[in-house]
């Protein structure tokens, strides 16, 4: 009776890990185009931020008004799907999500689920340190809310300002400088997660004229 017991246990244990896989994976499909609403948070995804992102960049042009990128990324994520299973997982999500939207409640700012596991926001007509004052009020509500029970970092938050002196010139150059931003902020990410658990770190980004 025993080894077929024990069989059940293993048989059990695989479809359970099969099941956060395909939960993974299928949270990894916010990354599709086709898919402009997180199901989860109720925030745009990356599609719809990008979209925003160029307008910002147009924008800016006519404007001259500048702003600051913000990726903040899900340390947890994957450490938890694997570890303690979906449910754990989206209350993490829901719940960072939560606190993003009340530390950036302005009307100029923008908020999206970038993919599974990052946060993007775009912070209209705001200084460097004024958004560093932002992420660190994010850092520390993630903390004092004790989201998880582990010691390990929770988020880690990067930030690049768009130049005041810099234009948007055709699309394809809009392109260009959507993608050095992006890259220049999540450098920060990687510098941040580099630094101290649930941090953030400041980057220039060097966005092409």
């Amino acid at each position: 009776m025993w080894y077929f017991t024990w069989i059940l246990g293993v048989l059990l244990a695989c479809a359970f890990g099969i099941i956060n896989v395909l939960w993974l994976e299928a949270q990894e499909g916010l990354d599709q185009k086709s898919i402009t609403l997180d199901p989860l948070t109720k925030l745009p995804t990356r599609v719809e931020f990008l979209s925003v992102l160029e307008e910002r960049i147009e924008h800016y042009k006519n404007e001259a008004s500048p702003f600051i990128l913000m990726l903040i990324s899900l340390d947890a994520h994957k450490s938890l799907v694997e570890s303690t299973g979906n449910e754990d997982v989206e209350q993490m999500v829901i719940k960072v999500a939560d606190i993003i939207k009340h530390e950036t409640n302005s009307t100029d700012d923008s908020i999206a689920r970038y993919d599974a596991a990052t946060f993007a926001v775009i912070l209209g007509y705001s200084t460097i340190d004024a958004a560093e004052t932002t992420a660190q009020h994010i850092c520390e509500n993630v903390l004092n809310q004790k989201i998880i029970s582990n010691n390990e970092s929770i988020i880690s938050i990067g930030l690049a300002e768009y130049p005041t002196q810099l234009t948007c010139g055709d699309d394809e150059n809009c392109q260009e400088q959507i993608k050095s931003i992006l890259q220049s902020t999540d450098n920060a990410v990687k510098q941040a997660q580099k630094h101290e658990k649930n941090g953030f770190y400041c980057d220039q980004a060097i966005v092409p004229s």
